[in-house]
């Protein structure tokens, strides 16, 4: 580097990635340099006139940026050098990133968990080390245990909310918009994503008939939007009794036995006449590591509606055992298949190989050791991994690499 030019071609093949970690850290302390003069210039008000209500006004002014971007950027360096400084050095030291401190922050705006979020951010910063799906899931579920609204309450809430309106547009263009509940979603997303699948299928094989074994994604007719749009025309046809494919889709629910468990203990007090003992946040970041209570592709839902599903019967469950990690099943099988197969990958939220952030529900389920060591099938013994991942177990297998060391 000369006169403040960067020369790639003097780098080696070997410095370049040190190099690359070197700029991103940099970055990194100069951002986190920004946020603090933020803070401190929102301490000392300056930066407020009569011209500028606000630091935020202030900052969208100079920077061209909207008054709510601001004020978001101004909330994210109080939080991080004022209110809890150990968040601010974690980002300079590149721990954290900008999308963890965007769900602390979110968490800090609620008042009503600043109390629990300074008692749990050690716990809190640890997961942050975690791949993101664990990270987000964990954190999702601390929130949970600590909000002072039961979830019930919400689930109701966002019940009586539930609307659908609908605008006619300029041209030939309608406007639809629709607010329901997890709980309601949960028993539409399965039969649109059977409907979405067949489309997309239909799409390639148009696309490979006309393109060969050239065809792309950019030759599909249409794109994922257009087909969740039509696949809910299908599905609202064949209500209607109109000739469309039927299709055949099953909710699957996740929840911990512990929730079920409480939410019965609730019920029945409730029926009793007896007031339910109120919900502490005390040994929630314990509890987040085990409280599962969502749907298949990980949207929270309320532990009353999965106890209503359960004695109903309209969805299939799976309990887990929070001990164990396991649920019935047979061990004759050699491979992961039906009830099996979906409850490894309804189990863990993420692929399990080192580093891959996959969602689970796009995953196999493997065996973690080889089914001719074991001659087992259950599932304690599997885990999800991705395409990419199993192959590579596969060939590290075959090298005699597998499993690795305690250490590695």
């Amino acid at each position: 580097m000369e006169d403040g030019e960067l020369h790639l071609d003097d780098i080696t093949d070997t410095e370049l990635p040190k190099r690359i970690l070197e700029a991103e850290l940099a970055a990194r302390r100069h951002q986190a340099d920004l946020l603090a003069m933020l803070a401190e210039a929102h301490h000392r008000k300056i930066g407020r006139n009569a011209i500028h209500r606000s630091q935020k006004h202030w900052l969208a002014d100079h920077t061209n940026d909207s008054p709510a971007a601001s004020g978001r950027v101004v909330e994210r360096a109080r939080l991080i050098w004022h209110e809890h400084p150990s968040l601010g050095d974690h980002y300079r030291r590149g721990l954290i990133n900008d999308s963890h401190l965007q769900r602390f922050t979110r968490v800090w705006h609620r008042r009503e968990l600043r109390p629990a979020f300074a008692r749990d951010l050690p716990t809190l910063l640890g997961w942050a080390q975690k791949p993101w799906p664990v990270f987000a899931g964990l954190l999702a579920a601390w929130e949970t245990l600590v909000d002072p609204i039961d979830p019930n309450d919400a689930a109701a809430a966002a019940h009586r909310k539930r609307r659908m309106t609908w605008a006619a547009g300029v041209g030939h263009d309608v406007l639809i918009e629709i607010d329901t509940t997890t709980a309601c979603w949960a028993q539409i997303e399965p039969v649109l994503q059977v409907l979405v699948d067949r489309l997309f299928e239909s799409d390639w094989a148009a696309a490979r008939a006309e393109h060969g074994d050239d065809a792309s994604v950019f030759d599909l007719a249409r794109t994922d939007s257009q087909r969740w749009h039509d696949a809910l025309i299908m599905s609202i046809r064949a209500g209607a009794g109109q000739l469309v494919p039927e299709a055949s889709a099953t909710t699957n629910v996740v929840v911990d036995a512990a929730t079920l468990l409480a939410e019965a203990e609730r019920r029945d007090a409730q029926a009793a006449g007896e007031q339910p003992a109120p919900r502490s946040s005390e040994g929630a970041t314990e509890r987040a590591s085990t409280y599962r209570c969502e749907t298949a592709s990980g949207l929270p839902l309320s532990p009353s509606d999965a106890l209503d599903y359960a004695i109903a019967g309209r969805v299939r469950l799976f309990v887990f055992d929070n001990d164990t990690k396991d649920f019935t099943a047979s061990s004759t099988q050699r491979f992961f298949t039906g009830v099996k197969r979906l409850g490894v990958l309804l189990r863990d939220r993420h692929c399990t190989g080192a580093g891959c952030a996959t969602p689970a529900h796009r995953c196999q389920a493997d065996h973690r050791e080889r089914w001719h060591d074991t001659h087992r099938t259950l599932p304690a013994d599997g885990d999800p991994r991705c395409g990419p991942c199993h192959r590579h177990k596969s060939r590290l297998e075959m090298l005699g690499l597998w499993p690795p060391p305690p250490d590695c």
